[in-house]
């Protein structure tokens, strides 16, 4: 990446922090007053609000818009809802440790819907889907990816690029393609790990395709300034 992708990506701003701590708090705040639900009862016992939050991944693009946001803020136990707040309370003071910009909350904030529009792809889909998980793996690596980018980042670029391989490499050791749900150690509910991945692919994603069309935005800025100067005629010598 050139020289000026730090001033197109990262601008080292408190505007970045600022906006990147107000959107942990909205994910936070609604995942906190809302009670857990029963994953183990049919959505239709759940309480009418939750009802109307949760995403259904079997039903594809054919339900409400606002789902592919709220059902991030339903859990399935308190145990659950506890690791997801207390991972999010972490990924908040990364980022104002490592001084997201701006643009790094803007690339997370469209990483939430993308991570569970991404559940719906998932064969065979399930029935509902909720939690935090997806969208705070895709939080951590909109961070890591941030500090991979800048070509101004000097001692976090190696955290950053153990944080993103070791984020990958714990996806794949959960081995969401083979399996819909998980019961891993630690949890007291069943764990779609899929939307692990999707957190992840997304935000990966997003980020070099804004890195790249920054970089070439730049080299057409350079090739065009460069066409500019070679046209204009050259200055006459004074006195003649």
């Amino acid at each position: 990446m050139g020289r000026h992708i730090p001033s197109a990506l990262s601008a080292r701003t408190h505007t970045g922090t600022w906006l990147w701590l107000a959107l942990c708090l909205t994910l936070a705040v609604p995942a906190w007053w809302l009670a857990p639900v029963s994953l183990t009862q049919p959505v239709t016992t759940w309480h009418p609000l939750a009802q109307t939050l949760v995403m259904h991944p079997d039903m594809g693009l054919h339900q409400s818009a606002w789902v592919w946001w709220t059902s991030a803020w339903l859990h399935g136990s308190q145990l659950h809802l506890t690791h997801n707040l207390i991972a999010l309370g972490l990924i908040a003071m990364m980022g104002m440790l490592c001084r997201v910009s701006a643009l790094s909350a803007a690339i997370w904030c469209l990483v939430w819907p993308l991570t569970q529009l991404g559940m719906v792809i998932q064969a065979p889909p399930l029935q509902s889907y909720i939690g935090l998980s997806g969208v705070l793996h895709g939080g951590v690596a909109v961070m890591a990816m941030q500090q991979i980018v800048d070509t101004q980042s000097t001692y976090l670029k190696p955290i950053a690029w153990v944080l993103a391989v070791g984020l990958l490499i714990k996806i794949i050791m959960e081995n969401p393609w083979s399996h819909t749900i998980t019961h891993p150690n630690g949890s007291d509910i069943a764990v779609a790990t899929w939307g692990h991945l999707t957190g992840y692919v997304s935000a990966t994603t997003l980020y070099l395709i804004v890195a790249a069309s920054a970089q070439l935005i730049c080299l057409a800025r350079q090739a065009t300034s460069r066409r500019t100067l070679n046209r204009a005629p050259p200055r006459k010598p004074p006195g003649t």
